[in-house]
C-alpha cells in the first residue's frame, strides 16, 4: 500500500477522523498560545480562546452546530494586529466546486484528482486533506513557526495559493488569522458531513517545505534572498548619502509652506488645513529636539490653521512628536527612520500646488516632478558648462555635418552612412568648393599604366564643349574591395566613344612612391570618380582602379564600361 497516499480505509486505524485527533495533531498538548475556536448560530456568533489542552474537553459541544478552527494559535483572541504566538501549517481552501472539469467528480474520485495534480507540481502531499463539504482544505502541518516569522509565513502561503489556483485555490485564503470548518461539523451549504478524507499528519520542516515550494514556482529561496539582500548592504554601506541632509532638507520645506500660508492670504484653506499642519510638524520632528517640537508646532497652528479643532491639532502633533522620539540619533538613511520621508512631488500633491504656483512663489522642495526634473537638468547643463562642455547648439554649430545630416537626403540612418564609408567623400558643397581648376604645373597628367606615377605621354584630351571639364577623384579607400555605395551625384554626362581625363593625387611620400609596396591594383587600391552612366540617367559613382585602366563600374546596374583614357590607343 502506498504510504505516500494512503487511501480512506487507513483512517480506522488512526484518530485524525475525529475532531479531537484532528486538533490534537494540528494543535498538540502543551503548544505554545491559543486555540481560537468560531461558532455560527442563526442569532449570533461566538468566538472563544483556549489552552491546547482545555479545548478537546468542549469539542463536543462545538461540533453540534457550525463551528470553526484557526490555523494559528495567538497569543489571545485572533486577528487584526495581535501578536501571533505559534504557526502551524500552510494550507489551501481549493472551491473544486468552481473548477467545471472537478465539479462533477465524486468525492473519492475529486480527492485522487486533486492529489495527482499536487504532485504533478512537484508539490509534497499534504499531512491532512479534508472534505469541507463543497470542496477541499489541503494542510502541510510544519514545525511550530515563531510569530516573528509571519511575513516568511505569508510569502510562501501566497505562493503556495497562486501555484494552486488551477485547482480553485481562493486566493483571499492567505491570512494566519483564517478560520476552516472543524471535521465532524455539518456544511449547513451543502448539508455534508466535513470529514478528513487523506493525510497522515505528518510534519516538515518550514524552510525545506517554503524552498520547495520557490523553487516549484520559479522565485528564489531563502538563502538566494539573503544573498541578494548581503550584496545590497554592502553595495549600501560603501555609498554615501546622497542630497541634502534631512534637516537642512526639511527647513527648505517649511520655508515652502510659510510661502504658501503667506500666498493664501495667512491662513491655509478648508481642504489642506491638516495636511499643511501635518507637514509643518513633520519637518519640525527634523530640526528640532523631540520635546520642543509640541510648542513650535502650536505656534505655527495658532498662525496657519486658527479654525483647525483644538483635538485635531493635538492629534497631529503628538503623532509627529512621537515618530521624532523614536528617531535614530546618527541619520543613516530613510530606511531606519521612523519619521516621514515625504518627496517634494507627494507633498505638492497633498497641498495642490501646481508647477505655475510653484515657479511663482519660487519653492525650493514642495515641487511637482516636471519642475524637479527641469531644474535637475538644468544644474547638470551648469555643471557641464562650468567643465567646459558644449551646449548642443555650439556642438550643431561646429559639427556642420550632424547639422546638415547627409544620411537624411540618402534615405539611410545616419550609422549605415558610416559604415558604408560615405563620410569619406566630399559633400556637395565642399566638392564645389574643391572644383577649381589648379595652375597647369600642378597638374598630373593622365594615369599612367602599370601604376607608375610618372609623367604623361602623349596629348590631353578632355570632354567635347566648351573648356575643359576634368573629373576629380578623391581617395576613398574601401574596406572590402571594389563595392559602390548607392549614391546620387551630378556629374558630367558621357556620350558614348567619349574619352575622360581623370586626376588622381599626386603620391604623398617615399612610401608612394612606383613600386613601394604596390600591388597589382595600385598603391592607393580603388579611387572613385562622380559620373553619369551612358545607359541609365541616375548618376553612379564608378570605381576607377588606376593600374589597370579606367573601368567604370555602374553602381545601377552593376555592369561595366570601358572608357578609353587619355593617351592611350
Amino acid at each position: 500500500m502506498d504510504t505516500k497516499n494512503p487511501s480512506i480505509n487507513q483512517f480506522e486505524k488512526t484518530d485524525l477522523q475525529s475532531p479531537e485527533g484532528f486538533l490534537r495533531a494540528l494543535h498538540p498538548p502543551g503548544s505554545r498560545g491559543k486555540v481560537s475556536l468560531l461558532m455560527k448560530t442563526p442569532d449570533k456568533n461566538y468566538a472563544r480562546c483556549f489552552p491546547a489542552e482545555e479545548v478537546y474537553p468542549v469539542l463536543d459541544t462545538w461540533v453540534m452546530t457550525t463551528s470553526y478552527f484557526c490555523v494559528t494559535r495567538y497569543a489571545g483572541p485572533r486577528g487584526g494586529d495581535r501578536p501571533v504566538a505559534q504557526l502551524t501549517c500552510l494550507y489551501a481552501d481549493l472551491d473544486t466546486y468552481r473548477r467545471p472539469e472537478l465539479a462533477s467528480l465524486a468525492r473519492d474520485d475529486l480527492v485522487e484528482e486533486v492529489s495527482r495534480r499536487i504532485n504533478a507540481n512537484g508539490l509534497p502531499n499534504p499531512s491532512v486533506m479534508i472534505d469541507s463539504g463543497r470542496g477541499l482544505y489541503a494542510l502541510w502541518f510544519i514545525d511550530p513557526l515563531p510569530g516573528q516569522a509571519l511575513r516568511r509565513w505569508q510569502a510562501a502561503q501566497r505562493c503556495l495559493v497562486e501555484m494552486l489556483a488551477p485547482l480553485g485555490a481562493d486566493p483571499a485564503c492567505c491570512d494566519a488569522a483564517r478560520v476552516l470548518r472543524i471535521p465532524g461539523t455539518v456544511n449547513e451549504k451543502s448539508d455534508r458531513l466535513v470529514s478528513v478524507v487523506r493525510g497522515n499528519g505528518c510534519r516538515q520542516a518550514f524552510d525545506d517545505l517554503a524552498d520547495r515550494i520557490y523553487k516549484l514556482a520559479g522565485r528564489p529561496t531563502r538563502t538566494e534572498l539573503s544573498a541578494r539582500r548581503q550584496g545590497r548592504k554592502d553595495k549600501k554601506s560603501s555609498e554615501t548619502v546622497r542630497g541634502l541632509p534631512p534637516a537642512a532638507r526639511f527647513a527648505a520645506v517649511l520655508r515652502d509652506l510659510e510661502r504658501l500660508r503667506l500666498a493664501w492670504g495667512g491662513e491655509v484653506p478648508e481642504g489642506v488645513r491638516n495636511h499643511w499642519l501635518h507637514l509643518v510638524a513633520t519637518a519640525l520632528g527634523f530640526m528640532l529636539p523631540a520635546e520642543e517640537v509640541d510648542a513650535e508646532a502650536s505656534r505655527f497652528a495658532a498662525q496657519g490653521v486658527p479654525g483647525l479643532p483644538c483635538a485635531e491639532v493635538k492629534a497631529t502633533i503628538k503623532a509627529a512628536v512621537r515618530r521624532a522620539e523614536a528617531a535614530p540619533v546618527s541619520f543613516r538613511g530613510p530606511a531606519g527612520d521612523s519619521r516621514l520621508h515625504y518627496s517634494g512631488d507627494r507633498m505638492a500633491e497633498r497641498l495642490g500646488v501646481d508647477r505655475a504656483m510653484a515657479e511663482a512663489l519660487n519653492l525650493e522642495q514642495i515641487i511637482p516632478p516636471d519642475l524637479r526634473r527641469d531644474r535637475r537638468n538644468a544644474r547638470r547643463r551648469e555643471r557641464r558648462k562650468a567643465r567646459g562642455g558644449q551646449s548642443r547648439e555650439e556642438y550643431l554649430e561646429n559639427k556642420s555635418i550632424s547639422k546638415k545630416q547627409p544620411w537624411a537626403a540618402l534615405g539611410i540612418s545616419k550609422s549605415t552612412w558610416y559604415k558604408r564609408g560615405l563620410n569619406k567623400f566630399p559633400t556637395e558643397d565642399e566638392a564645389n568648393s574643391a572644383n577649381v581648376s589648379a595652375p597647369d604645373e600642378a597638374r598630373t597628367g593622365p594615369v599612367p599604366q602599370q601604376g607608375a606615377f610618372g609623367p604623361a605621354e602623349g596629348p590631353e584630351r578632355s570632354l567635347p564643349g566648351s573648356g575643359n571639364r576634368e573629373i576629380q577623384t578623391s581617395p576613398a579607400r574601401p574596406a572590402d574591395g571594389p563595392k559602390s555605395p548607392e549614391i546620387e551625384q551630378t556629374g558630367p554626362q558621357l556620350p558614348v566613344g567619349d574619352e575622360v581625363h581623370l586626376e588622381f593625387p599626386a603620391p604623398r611620400g617615399p612610401e608612394d612612391a612606383p613600386g613601394a609596396g604596390m600591388s597589382e591594383h595600385g598603391r592607393y587600391g580603388q579611387f572613385s570618380a562622380c559620373c553619369q552612366c551612358v545607359d541609365h540617367s541616375s548618376a553612379s559613382v564608378f570605381w576607377i582602379s588606376p593600374a589597370l585602366g579606367v573601368s567604370p563600374l555602374c553602381t545601377s546596374t552593376g555592369h561595366t564600361r570601358t572608357l578609353s583614357r587619355p593617351g592611350l590607343p
